[in-house]
């Protein structure tokens, strides 16, 4: 894997490079803020706040769409290194440029970016208003993808407010979204962000249902269970069957039917969802559930892509160097 996208950066440095030699500036333009991307999702989040400062920087810089594009690259990377105020900052000199000329979804990209620092920065409230008023103009016009960005992170404000009710509130309506709209798209960028927010909708609603006092222990366990069943169910089946297959209710193996119609004596069934900020693992058998909470996928991910490749065989640029 690590050999895949130190060649998919060096594609799209050429690219970039070759577009810039035949006069094609777009072309070369969209090609850094792609090579930007895997920069930072590789775990490089400062490389890819550079590349992108420098084609923010540049005299005839990118069209709107691209420079939308870029602008929410390099926050996002810039607040990954704790740079909140700089991302902040970057907004607030860009918004000027793009007025009246991005489409309503990339405006509500920008608004996006926004509340996710107004998150990290502390200013939760703002967040949160910020973050429903996104959700609510994409509702109106038919922006599934936008919702089920905007909802979670609503949510995570609410969660830091103690407002445990309207964080429960705002992943329901999320998955809610999710399991009404999941069939729709088959573009497969779409389609990776509606998995990404599948984990976070799920594990989160799962996590604040265990902690919910407004419910009966008792079925705390059973709730949480069966919700995390229900998202591993409807994206088994369509993996199975191809997006947009899937209609309808999905049939699932709850707590119920788990430990009094498939467990016997003795066994014990595991089940792991792990999602971006935590994880959660039970252990069932006929007459017992626990449950212990995790590591997120953040936290996570970056030490097994680690040990992966450490364990991995070496891409043929790294044998040169070794040799």
């Amino acid at each position: 894997r690590h050999g895949l996208i130190a060649a998919a950066i060096e594609s799209f440095d050429a690219i970039a490079a070759a577009s810039d030699s035949a006069g094609f500036a777009d072309l070369g333009d969209a090609a850094r803020t792609h090579a930007a991307s895997v920069r930072f999702l590789a775990g490089d989040p400062a490389a890819a706040s550079r590349d992108l400062r420098t084609l923010l920087a540049r005299p005839n810089g990118p069209g709107s769409k691209l420079r939308c594009d870029a602008v929410v690259g390099l926050v996002d990377a810039l607040a990954a290194q704790d740079s909140v105020a700089a991302g902040l900052l970057v907004l607030s000199s860009n918004r000027s440029i793009l007025a009246g000329r991005l489409s309503a979804a990339d405006q509500l990209r920008l608004s996006l970016a926004t509340g996710r620092l107004l998150n990290a920065n502390g200013e939760y409230p703002a967040a949160i208003d910020t973050l429903i008023g996104v959700a609510d103009t994409a509702a109106r016009l038919g922006l599934v993808g936008h919702q089920l960005q905007a909802l979670p992170e609503a949510a995570r404000a609410a969660v830091a407010l103690q407002r445990q009710d309207q964080a429960l509130a705002l992943l329901t309506r999320a998955r809610d979204v999710w399991l009404i709209e999941r069939g729709l798209p088959a573009d497969p960028e779409w389609r990776e962000i509606y998995g990404a927010q599948s984990r976070l909708i799920a594990t989160e609603l799962a996590g604040l249902t265990l902690t919910d006092s407004a419910i009966p222990a008792s079925e705390r366990l059973r709730k949480a269970f069966d919700g995390l069943q229900t998202f591993k169910a409807r994206t088994l089946r369509e993996r199975m069957l191809g997006p947009g297959a899937v209609t309808g209710t999905t049939t699932i193996c709850d707590l119920a039917t788990l430990q009094q119609k498939v467990l016997t004596a003795g066994e014990v069934f595991l089940d792991c969802s792990i999602g971006p900020h935590r994880s959660l693992i039970f252990a069932v058998t006929r007459d017992t559930c626990v449950v212990v909470e995790g590591l997120g996928d953040e936290t996570l991910g970056p030490r097994l892509r680690r040990f992966h490749r450490l364990l991995a065989a070496p891409s043929r640029g790294e044998l040169s160097v070794r040799s």
